[in-house]
């Protein structure tokens, strides 16, 4: 029986530590273009989803989006609930659970989903986006130019190697406490 308390309390210990690291990223990157200048990939990182994402999958992941928009209405970073960076984390939570399902964590997966975002993410975000708001319709080949892919790229392949680097450390800790 003791045994069981344990694992349990090593569980919400993990649980908590996931939590609270994808908190801080969140308000670090939501934070750090309104303090400091800092590079694209730095204040359009999304690591702190990425690794909330990858731990807990798609639904908590969505609710945990919905929170942090709400805060960020709330506390006057956005004038409306639903936008673009909405729907662009919705798409980004559907893709990196899509590749990340796994019970363990799967660092193939979160290259692979990193790729996939850098290339698709944006695009489809834009179109849902605009036909949901209906707005004017984007010039797809602006979009898909090599210079703005290349930026996404850099933006993505950050957030998913911060990721991989936070859960290879997160998982030699874990089974130093076993």
């Amino acid at each position: 029986m003791k045994v069981c308390i344990c694992k349990n309390e090593i569980k919400t210990v993990y649980i908590c530590i996931i939590f609270f690291t994808s908190a801080s990223f969140v308000l670090f990157t939501a934070l750090s273009l309104i303090f400091f200048n800092v590079p694209d990939y730095i204040y359009l990182n999304i690591i702190g989803i990425f690794i909330f994402t990858v731990y807990f999958g798609f639904l908590p992941a969505v609710l945990y989006l919905l929170f942090i928009q709400y805060l960020m209405m709330k506390f006057g970073l956005i004038s409306s609930f639903y936008n673009y960076s909405l729907t662009l984390g919705f798409i980004n939570v559907l893709i990196i659970s899509l590749c990340t399902k796994k019970k363990k964590i799967d660092y193939i997966g979160i290259l692979v989903a990193s790729v996939i975002m850098a290339v698709c993410s944006n695009v489809f975000s834009i179109k849902i986006y605009g036909s949901i708001s209906n707005t004017e319709t984007i010039d797809f080949a602006a979009i898909m130019s090599f210079g703005k892919i290349i930026r996404q790229f850099r933006i993505y392949i950050f957030s998913g190697l911060c990721t991989a680097v936070f859960f290879y450390i997160f998982n030699i800790s874990c089974r130093r406490l076993k």
